[in-house]
């Protein structure tokens, strides 16, 4: 919850945080990363987490601080890699973290060629929760086109985000070129641990003994969906070694029954592990890797979430990864925009059974499964890391889809999935608000109905954007200010930068425009409603400019 205050979320300095690599396959890790917190508080006689505008990281106003110590542990042998790192403070709001951009730059630092970083950003996972957990519940079926409502939409997360050279991660310390090359993958996953020991006492505690490892993660989805309940425990302090106890939920997954039973899917034949109706698609993609793409070489079967290092970034990523044809995408690693959810969900109603058994043909409607929810609500960023800005606390209406109820944003931005069409370019959609008396501006067919379903009318599309960036080309930011109840766009860096000193929070960008064309848009200004608008007819520039708009020339020029 962004509006957390007077407390505000922060990481706990009992906790051993931790994610390990297992460049070789044997299911343990040969290096680990490990971060270790420090709380301290400046001014210990007021209750406020910020005592004025915080302009910096070592502000006289910022006043509850952390720090961490980041450390790689590899054959036994400790290295620090950095002391005493700031943490940016959480986005409180206007008044108190005006340019909160600037704040988590400072935060971004880097050593031994390894870039680091741990704050608060936006939750980047998607997912409709709501329906998912009402026993199964797809609002539109079959879930391909739109539809849910994203259960951690305008929610923050605490992030530990690290950029590794490819060099210090594999086996042989080289950078594999050939995807064929099993020793170009390598298993991740993430673990939580506490000192066994904790004492209370009247207004202090502490904590003493060795690490115990209380939380696990790999792959998406395996905590929470492949494990039972009655071994939760058990999963959260288990080692890769062994997983063999947890591969029934892998072989004979309580989903594939759920969507036999509760939507007939005619899903894959799937039994106890050892027997021969277990789900060998299901073992490759979720404990050994798929061969020739990220399984290691003498793989022991193990959950983990790999990565070949060898297949480059794509400029095309499908949101559905491997099983749309982008072998860059999950389950090889796991990109922050690619729809875990719906690739889950469709292959363990068989989508990619025939690739082991070519006589399967998967279930025409499973196939299509889905939550609904296709992507992010703001857009990721293109630089580490890589994560959209956390929700502000004074703007912060969790779940809120339009400017209309409750003053908050329409907030998809780079479209993707259904909304991202083939040629790469997407139309830009405007819209009206006669209650408000403001224009707004999306790529995004979901985005628009909502909108649409919130009172805004289609004023039609004024144009194309380009999704990939052209040579000669500047991206079309997109910016809102809760008090304003209004969105700005620019395609200005230092008008987007002022605009944030002002108020505006960035939701990301919404396209690259052309800096020259013949399609140019044109931008006005309403000074009595703080509205902007734009539109590619000149007569309708000169129309608008006798209702009280002021012409501020050209933004950029549309294909």
């Amino acid at each position: 919850e962004p509006a957390g205050g007077p407390n505000f979320y922060g990481f706990d300095d009992s906790v051993l945080y931790e994610i390990k690599v297992d460049n070789n396959g044997d299911a343990v890790e040969d290096i680990s990363f490990q971060w270790e917190f420090k709380t301290t508080v400046q001014n210990s006689n007021t209750f406020l987490y910020n005592t004025g505008t915080i302009t910096s990281l070592t502000d006289p106003d910022f006043n509850v601080r952390q720090t961490y110590n980041l450390t790689k542990v590899e054959d036994g042998v400790r290295t620090t890699i950095a002391n005493n790192v700031p943490v940016p403070p959480a986005n409180i709001g206007p008044k108190s973290t005006p340019d909160y951009a600037s704040l988590q730059r400072m935060a971004v630092k880097e050593a031994n060629g390894i870039k680091m970083f741990a704050g608060q950003s936006d939750d980047p996972f998607f997912a409709e929760l709501g329906g998912l957990f009402d026993l199964l519940t797809i609002r539109k079926l079959p879930g391909n086109a739109g539809g849910g409502v994203d259960g951690l939409r305008g929610y923050n997360v605490n992030a530990l985000a690290i950029q590794v050279p490819i060099n210090q991660l594999t086996k042989n310390k080289d950078k594999p070129s050939d995807a064929k090359n099993p020793d170009a993958v390598i298993g991740t996953w993430t673990t939580a641990s506490r000192q066994s020991t904790r004492v209370l006492s009247a207004g202090s505690q502490s904590n003493s003994g060795p690490y115990v490892q209380v939380s696990r993660l790999g792959a998406p989805l395996v905590n929470e969906v492949v494990v039972p309940l009655g071994a939760k425990d058990i999963w959260n302090g288990s080692k890769p070694t062994g997983d063999a106890q947890f591969a029934n939920g892998v072989t004979d997954p309580e989903l594939g029954k759920l969507l036999k039973a509760l939507y007939n899917i005619n899903v894959p034949p799937q039994g106890a592990f050892g027997t021969p109706e277990q789900r060998d698609d299901l073992i490759a993609i979720f404990l050994t890797g798929i061969p020739g793409l990220t399984q290691p070489t003498n793989v022991v079967a193990s959950e983990q979430l790999r990565l070949n290092v060898s297949i480059p970034p794509t400029r095309n990523p499908n949101r559905l990864g491997v099983l749309a044809g982008d072998n860059q995408g999950f389950p090889n690693g796991r990109r922050l925009a690619d729809d875990v959810t719906d690739i889950a969900i469709r292959a363990v109603a068989g989508a990619a059974y025939p690739l082991f058994h070519p006589e399967f043909t998967p279930d025409p409607t499973g196939v299509k499964l889905g939550d609904g929810v296709d992507t992010n609500e703001v857009a990721f960023r293109g630089s580490f890391p890589y994560l959209a800005l956390p929700h502000s606390g004074f703007d912060s209406r969790p779940h809120s889809t339009t400017g209309i109820d409750g003053g908050g944003s329409v907030t998809p931005t780079t479209p993707s999935g259904n909304d991202i069409p083939a040629s790469g370019k997407s139309r830009l959609y405007r819209m009206y608000s006669s209650s408000l008396d403001n224009h707004f501006y999306t790529t995004s067919v979901n985005e628009k109905n909502s909108a649409m379903a919130s009172g805004y009318a289609d004023e039609g599309s004024v144009g194309e954007v380009s999704i990939d960036r052209p040579a000669n080309s500047v991206p079309l930011y997109r910016m809102y200010s809760a008090s304003l109840r209004n969105h700005f766009y620019t395609t200005s860096e230092s008008e987007k930068d002022q605009a944030m000193r002002s108020g505006f929070r960035l939701e990301g960008m919404i396209g690259y425009v052309a800096q020259n064309g013949n399609s140019p848009l044109y931008r006005l200004y309403n000074a009595r409603s703080g509205n902007h608008f734009y539109t590619i007819s000149a007569a309708e520039r000169d129309f608008v400019s006798t209702r009280g708009y002021v012409n501020e020339g050209i933004a950029g020029y549309l294909y």
